[in-house]
């Protein structure tokens, strides 16, 4: 299968210099000291108190060349934290580069591991053709493979666990790093965040942005960002997807925030008022 290219949607910060890797290592909650040449690892970019910055992606691609892969939209503002703390350090934080996401049963030469998403890989815009997926396209395949954008689906500054488990972002083992105090005061403490972010699939195609969610006549939670139908966002997405394999009644997919102990599976009903709520079937995508 050729690669079939969509973008550009994503961005590549390069970050490099002789301390680039401890400097990484001292600011993402993953193991950035152990990753090896072409390894990449899901992280997340934390303030001084531990609040959310981003979640992203870094991959190594020498010992001193780092690439920290995100969403355009917030690509200037994770490269604006990310030189934040450069303070006599020899290591430098580019400008964010454009990344188109590829389709492909094998990897491009080129090509960056996206997440655990099988066969999706970020290419750069140079090697890329563009075949044009808009954002609701890629709003769809992030909420398939549940790869929040901080800022945009869940706010900036929101506690880490309101992700879910963080076994997939963080390293427990590793040496200190920026807003590490909260990250392990919440895993030794096994504490639920008052809200945490679902990733869904509807049955139908009626879920919209800031919709709020019902269990019965309780309100647990609000969608925060919601496709349009599968159907009519790009040729062939359906499939890319894989929501054609024990979800056939998807139609749309999306992200939301739910109280505290709520799942989606309670969820019945989803609007703003009760009284002119639609009744949509929810699937946890999580």
């Amino acid at each position: 299968m050729q690669a079939i290219s969509f973008g550009p949607i994503g961005a590549a910060i390069s970050v490099s210099g002789p301390d680039a890797q401890g400097y990484l290592h001292s600011q993402l909650t993953q193991d950035i000291a152990s990753m090896a040449p072409g390894h990449s690892e899901r992280s997340l970019l934390l303030e001084p108190n531990g609040h959310l910055v981003a979640a992203l992606e870094v991959t190594c691609r020498e010992v001193d060349s780092y690439l920290v892969v995100v969403d355009a939209r917030i690509a200037d503002a994770v490269a604006s934290r990310l030189r934040k703390f450069l303070i006599r350090t020899k290591a430098s934080v580019a400008a964010p580069d454009a990344l188109h996401l590829a389709a492909s049963s094998v990897a491009p030469p080129d090509g960056l591991a996206w997440l655990a998403a099988s066969g999706f890989y970020w290419r750069s815009a140079a090697a890329a053709r563009d075949e044009s997926l808009d954002l609701g396209g890629w709003d769809a395949l992030r909420a398939r493979y549940f790869a929040p954008v901080i800022g945009i689906d869940i706010e900036a500054g929101a506690l880490p666990n309101s992700l879910g488990d963080l076994r997939g972002y963080v390293n427990f083992t590793k040496g200190c790093y920026t807003g590490q105090e909260l990250i392990e005061r919440v895993d030794s403490r096994k504490a639920a965040a008052p809200r945490r972010l679902y990733a869904f699939g509807s049955s139908q195609a009626k879920v919209q942005h800031g919709d709020a969610v019902f269990d019965e006549t309780k309100q647990i939670g609000v969608v925060t960002m919601a496709s349009g139908p599968l159907v009519e966002l790009a040729p062939g997405l359906f499939e890319l997807l894989g929501l054609s394999v024990g979800l056939e009644a998807v139609s749309q997919v999306g992200f939301a925030l739910l109280s505290r102990n709520a799942t989606l599976a309670e969820v019945r009903t989803v609007g703003e008022e009760i009284s002119g709520s639609r009744a949509v079937e929810f699937f946890d995508l999580t």
